[in-house]
């Protein structure tokens, strides 16, 4: 396999992440549209205008990386050769990288909870001149308790990546999907 193919297949996969992403919130937004409709359709538009652009953004990462794959590869490759590589995927690899991909994405979804009630409880403390005014935060604390429960089960679940792929795998490598490329020898 050639370098810039790998690279191409990567982008293709981030491309195709995008489209899931843009259909999923176009399901979302057509649940709010209905909604709104029903409530005052102003106020409800002006809320989902991040949303709009946020597709937007979805939409057109999915169709430019897809399309334009082969020349983003080419561009990222930059001066390096682009010769063969010798690629060896099997069963274990393949469900390691995918455990760690899902640990990374709830880090990442979580951690925004995480530090906004963490900024808000700390403008809270600071700002509470007044004694008898109760401030509240958009983040609950239990959803802080669990967002944080979460990350860090998240980051033992990288620490421990090899051994639980291994306990899902079998010892015998002979049964396993194995998918093997040899580099060209000229």
């Amino acid at each position: 396999m050639k370098r810039s193919q790998l690279i191409e297949y990567g982008i293709i996969s981030i491309g195709l992440i995008s489209g899931y992403k843009f259909l999923e919130n176009v399901v979302s937004v057509i649940f709010q549209l209905a909604y709104a409709f029903s409530d005052g359709l102003v106020d409800r538009i002006s809320l989902l205008l991040p949303v709009f652009v946020l597709l937007a953004v979805y939409g057109l990462c999915f169709v430019i990386l897809i399309r334009k794959s082969g020349q983003i590869a080419t561009w990222l490759q930059g001066n390096t050769p682009n010769d063969h590589i010798a690629v060896r995927l099997e069963a274990k690899t393949l469900l390691y990288v995918i455990l760690i991909g899902i640990m990374i994405f709830s880090i990442i979804s979580h951690i925004p909870k995480i530090v906004y009630y963490l900024y808000e409880s700390f403008k809270n403390e600071i700002s509470s001149k007044n004694l008898f005014t109760t401030r509240e935060t958009s983040v609950r604390k239990d959803e802080f308790v669990l967002s944080s429960i979460q990350v860090i089960i998240a980051f033992l679940a990288i620490y421990f990546a090899r051994n639980i792929t291994g306990l899902f795998i079998r010892k015998n490598a002979a049964h396993e999907l194995t998918f093997q490329s040899e580099p060209e020898t000229k």
